[in-house]
């Protein structure tokens, strides 16, 4: 196996500790006895190095994991420390795992106590020469050991983990009930869940050594210390301006490990789209334990993955026992570091008969990952796992299919101390790759289908569903907060466009528009609103945030951009699908842009792109984030031409690999009626624009597209208004025009015809969702409408929402093709009250064939077909240049 060209145990600020370990105190038998490790240990120390006594600890306070070590009343031993000083210390009721740290400061505080600012010391630092080694058998999985369970509510949406101890048939075992995400919150409703049951037992024989040597050196040279003195950068959470492991001798590891796993592993639940989530469920603490002047602190975490999607529901599960020979030499010198070939010394395994829908995919994936870490931070690890895979498919044969496999890795993991402003850091997390010595087809079978088949969860009805749709429409009004200003005059609309977005238990959560927070409507059940969702600033007068985009995570949660509605550049948050918030960020731009954020989507990977423009620089900007929300990357991408007016972005569709970008250009050079274009163009996962195109209608002085959809080929179809009319565009992969038509409600300037939202049917189509009305007449109406694949017309309606003092403005559709043959559509209602600002959300589900509402008390349908306008639309040249920006991270406080 090749190893990586860069060092694996390189110093990493703040936690430069090089690859050290540890071992067991003991071991279970056969009986569940414990037999004692065997331990050597040679060293040599440092004059520098002072390995303080326990007694010498008692007066230490507060909590030393974070560098900061304060004594009240130091010994003569502590007070002698100086920069560049190393202190060990043994297990004590004020160190229960030991210290090994370097000093990198020395004050005092208000009340004259002794405050130390150290950071973690490699043991190289400490030791001129150093050899140890522990041989043990550890069953960690034992009643007689502390179980810890992980906080995963933001998963399951305020439920933890609930686990039980149970006695399985080979040695001791444990079971585990997680579940993985709830879709409303209630462990009762299990039709909106995803379960792992999972009983595990087994444990881990191993030996491990550890030898420093720097030969004829019997002081640290000056180098080291004076880079030493360079580390106390670290407190503030900057990088050292040297690297210590660079001047230091290899410290080489041998670990030899065999892990044995029994496991029953069992998921169950639904999940309309795809998702995976890996998570630690727990940790098993051990006892730490001292060899010589050295404590090791072993664990072992209980860690789990879970993925899939099915049309409705799958259930499959399996059990297996597991014994595997591994070990591997690594070293600080990266070329004397190698892997021996894993070797298997014992597996089988059996399953339960699965129960599937079709287009069903599930992995559960459950194990014990045993650390054996030197001071917490730093040491090698073993995991041993069991994977049950479920696919089901009616086109193929068989129709399902279960394997199980049951595999090991090993790795080296370096943390941090608590760090100032970044808490626990990882910084090397090497492994290698999965080895699977069992994996294998358990259990297969055939299934029915119709002659038709099915499409794959999300992939949108079936022509057979489509003509015959099994639900009966409906319409309601959901309420929620929800700013009704923007509903009663459609021209004057400034708030972010709405959005409808499927959420993985089959739901969909909508937002946008006038929406004060998130709605999950359940359409299934007659648009139950199931929950929603506010983020309000605790500030003073403060509104809730309106989030202007949302997006699935692959982690089965929910991604939204708020506008933070203060000088910041936007807030992102993370909520689980039941509305718990994960985690809420917020950044800014640099204070001349004057930056507002527009629209938001995933990246290749389980990254996201956020998306605005540059108020006062005619520029958009691109904040590219990875999983956990950090910004990783910003761009502009400015049109260079000192004219520019501005370049705001208004819809943003992923095709395939690529961001596809659209929005409105402005110049005050261009000629007479083409002063506002449409712009698009397509980026790849660094932003980088490739074929930019530009298109104005004179006849109709702007195009402003606000909604897309991915159509065949990489082509986009676009909506968006035309001054008054509606236009519906195909883009193809190129960025030249396939067709664009005019969709209007008249042509008169108090004609108002706009398109917001579209949707592409799988048999070949559009469904466009309009908000129509005539300045200073009747209250606005939602119109639908069924295109063909050129955007021609085959049916329409007009729905007016009825309010208790006659007609309610009713605007800003937003929809969503269900895969049973239906349109879900979130639109905004106006204030009741016409001196009040509060609206309303207002839930319809209409069949995708014609529109079909039926009988309603609230919204009444009525057939409407549009003018067809005709107006000549032409390229025009547009050559957009980008650069690299940054963003800044500002603190986020919010009413819990």
């Amino acid at each position: 196996m090749a190893l990586p060209t860069r060092n694996l145990l390189a110093l990493l600020a703040p936690a430069f500790v090089v690859l050290t370990a540890g071992a067991g105190c003991g071991s279970s038998d056969s009986d569940g006895g414990t037999t004692p490790a065997q331990n050597e240990i040679e060293f040599d120390p440092f004059p520098t190095t002072h390995i303080l006594k326990t007694e010498e600890m008692t007066s230490l306070t507060g909590t030393p994991d974070d560098g900061s070590l304060t004594f009240t009343a130091p010994s003569a031993a502590v007070q002698a420390l100086t920069v560049g000083d190393v202190l060990v210390t043994g297990i004590s009721d004020a160190t229960p795992g030991g210290l090994l740290r370097v000093v990198l400061a020395v004050d005092h505080d208000a009340s004259g106590a002794l405050v130390l600012t150290t950071a973690a010391a490699p043991l190289q630092l400490a030791f001129r020469k150093l050899h140890v080694r522990s041989v043990g058998d550890i069953a960690p999985i034992d009643a007689a050991n502390t179980f810890k369970q992980t906080d995963v509510s933001p998963l399951s949406g305020g439920l933890r983990p609930q686990w039980t101890l149970a006695s399985g048939t080979i040695g001791k075992s444990q079971n585990y009930q997680v579940i993985v995400f709830d879709g409303d919150g209630n462990p009762d409703t299990t039709n909106d869940q995803v379960k792992i049951d999972a009983t595990l037992g087994g444990g881990f024989k191993y030996d491990l050594a550890i030898d420093v040597d720097w030969g004829a050196v019997t002081n640290l040279p000056q180098a080291v210390s004076d880079c030493i003195a360079s580390l106390k950068k670290i407190v503030t959470g900057k990088l050292p301006s040297c690297s210590v492991e660079d001047l230091m001798p290899e410290l080489k590891l041998t670990f030899e490990v065999d892990p044995r796993l029994q496991a029953d592993v069992k998921a169950s639940g639904a999940a309309s789209i795809g998702f995976e989530k890996n998570f630690d469920v727990g940790t098993i603490n051990l006892t730490p334990f001292a060899i010589g002047p050295l404590v090791f602190v072993p664990s072992a975490d209980i860690i789990a993955t879970v993925g899939g999607k099915a049309s409705a529901g799958f259930s499959a599960g399996a059990h297996a026992h597991i014994e595997i020979q591994s070990k591997a030499v690594l070293s600080s010198k990266s070329k004397n570091s190698k892997l021996d070939p894993f070797s298997i010394k014992d597996a089988d395994a059996t399953a339960d008969t699965p129960q599937v829908d079709l287009y069903a995919s599930a992995t559960a994936k459950v194990g014990v990952r045993l650390n054996l870490a030197l001071y917490s931070v730093a040491g090698p690890y073993a995991t041993a796992n069991a994977v049950a895979t479920l696919e089901a498919n009616p086109l193929q044969n068989p129709c399902w299919d279960l394997k199980f496999a049951l595999e090991a890795e090993l790795g080296v993991r370096v943390t941090s101390p608590r760090l100032p402003m970044l808490g626990y850091v990882t910084f090397v997390d090497w492994r290698t790759p999965a080895f699977r010595p069992f994996d294998k087809t358990v259990a297969s079978g055939s299934c029915e289908s119709t002659p038709e088949g099915a499409n794959p969860p999300g992939g949108g009805p079936t022509a057979k569903m489509l003509q015959s749709p099994p639900f009966t429409p409906w319409a309601k009004v959901l309420g929620g907060q929800v700013d009704g200003t923007s509903v009663k005059d459609v021209a004057g609309f400034t708030g972010a466009f709405p959005f409808v977005v499927p959420s993985i238990d089959g739901r969909f959560v909508a937002g946008g528009g006038g929406a004060l927070g998130l709605f999950k409507v359940d359409d299934k059940a007659d648009g139950s609103l199931t929950w929603s969702k506010q983020i309000t600033p605790d500030v003073p007068y403060a509104k809730a945030l309106h989030p202007v985009a949302s997006v699935p995570s692959v982690d089965a949660g929910l991604v939204t951009l708020f506008n933070p509605n203060n000088d910041a550049a936007f807030v992102i948050a993370k909520t689980g699908q039941s509305g718990a918030l994960d985690v809420v960020r917020q950044f800014s731009l640099p204070d001349e842009c004057v930056a507002i954020p527009s629209l938001l989507a995933n990246d290749r990977s389980d990254g996201y792109v956020a998306v605005g423009y540059c108020r006062n620089a005619g520029s958009t900007w691109f904040a590219h984030l990875n999983s956990s929300l950090d910004v990783v990357r910003v761009r502009y991408l400015v049109d260079p031409d000192p004219n520019r007016i501005h370049l705001v972005p208004t819809a943003l569709v992923r095709v395939g690999d690529d961001l596809v970008v659209a929005g409105d250009w402005e110049r005050q050079d261009q000629p007479t009626g083409e002063a506002q274009q449409m712009f698009v163009v397509r980026l790849d996962d660094q932003e980088n624009v490739t074929a930019p195109a530009a298109y104005a209608c004179p006849d109709r002085l702007a195009l402003t597209p606000m909604a897309g959809a991915p159509s065949a080929d990489g082509a986009v179809t676009f909506v968006g208004d035309a001054v008054g009319s509606g236009f519906v565009a195909r883009i193809k992969k190129d960025n030249s025009l396939g067709f664009i038509t005019f969709p209007q409600n008249g042509t008169g300037v108090s004609d108002w015809f706009v398109p917001n939202s579209v949707a592409e049917l799988p048999t070949t189509g559009l469904v466009v969702g309009f908000s129509s009305g005539k300045l200073a007449a009747d209250p606005p109406v939602v119109t639908l409408l069924g295109l063909d694949g050129q955007g021609k017309t085959q049916w329409g309606n007009n729905y007016t929402l009825s309010g208790a003092n006659g007609l309610r403005a009713f605007a800003w559709p937003s929809l969503r093709i269900t895969d049973d043959g239906g349109v879900l559509v979130t639109a905004f209602a106006g204030p009741e009250d016409p001196a009040s600002e509060a609206g309303a959300l207002v839930g319809m589900k209409v069949f995708a064939k014609d529109g079909t509402l039926g009988n309603s008390p609230i919204v009444k349908q009525t057939p409407f077909t549009p003018d067809q306008g005709t107006y000549a639309v032409k390229a025009t040249p547009f050559a957009p240049t980008t650069q690299d920006g940054a963003a800044t991270e500002k603190e986020f406080a919010y009413v819990h």
